[in-house]
């Protein structure tokens, strides 16, 4: 049981459709097949890449949709995960996953990026559990400075002091380092509610929800709706 998943190289090509190689073992490092066949339990793997636009602290995610509210009709872009990639098994292991997203043509080279990877080994049908991992790999394109991630909170901290541990959306997600890539104060908004997904306001209006006047939700997954208005933070505001 258990998932290890392990970012082995990280290409821009010529068209623009980002490559990663990566690796997927269990925790005794055997290799495990992606599809469940030749080792217990599929693995799903999602991709996201997101920068630091120029003089900004905040990401700005390449991989986005547009989510349209059947309640209101508001569209909204939104930062996602990637779709339409494909995968080449390189052996021992390894896979290649090339975007289906193509970056824009003038994409700045000389800033951060960061590539977010969340990952899950199912198997229940063994009575066991589904296994999660998120990786993040950091770099500039062009090589021409170190890459500066926005690093204000740890996961560490939320799991130390509250959350055991942090895990949103169905569990898969559980660092604070992936959660960034897509709540952020360019592609923020709910367009069911008009409420703000940016993660500083978020993660605030979550952890003081019977403070505000009007208390705070978020329409999600299928219709879902997410209402914080009763929360309580278990300390001094």
């Amino acid at each position: 049981p258990g998932l290890e998943m392990e970012i082995l190289d990280v290409v821009i090509p010529a068209d623009r459709q980002t490559e990663v190689t990566f690796k997927l073992t269990d925790p005794a490092g055997l290799v495990l097949d992606r599809e469940g066949v030749t080792t217990p339990g599929p693995v799903s793997t999602s991709f996201i890449l997101s920068y630091i636009p120029a003089g900004e602290e905040a990401y700005m995610a390449y991989t986005t949709r547009i989510q349209t509210s059947p309640i209101t009709g508001d569209s909204a872009e939104q930062a996602t995960s990637d779709s339409g990639g494909t995968y080449t098994e390189m052996g021992d292991g390894s896979y290649m996953y090339k975007f289906g997203t193509v970056l824009p043509e003038d994409y700045d080279m000389d800033v951060t990026h960061t590539l977010g990877v969340y990952a899950r080994r199912d198997l229940t049908e063994f009575d066991l559990d589904r296994y999660v991992t998120n990786e993040l790999e950091h770099f500039v394109p062009s090589g021409s400075a170190e890459a500066m991630p926005r690093s204000i909170v740890t996961t560490e901290t939320c799991n130390g002091r509250c959350h055991d541990p942090l895990a949103i959306h169905g569990g898969a997600r559980t660092e604070v380092g992936l959660c960034i890539l897509c709540h952020n104060p360019y592609q923020d908004i709910d367009p069911d509610t008009g409420n703000s997904v940016d993660m500083p306001l978020m993660v605030h209006k979550i952890h003081m929800g019977a403070g505000l006047e009007n208390g705070y939700n978020i329409i999600g997954y299928r219709q879902s709706n997410h209402d914080y208005s009763e929360v309580v933070y278990p300390a001094e505001i």
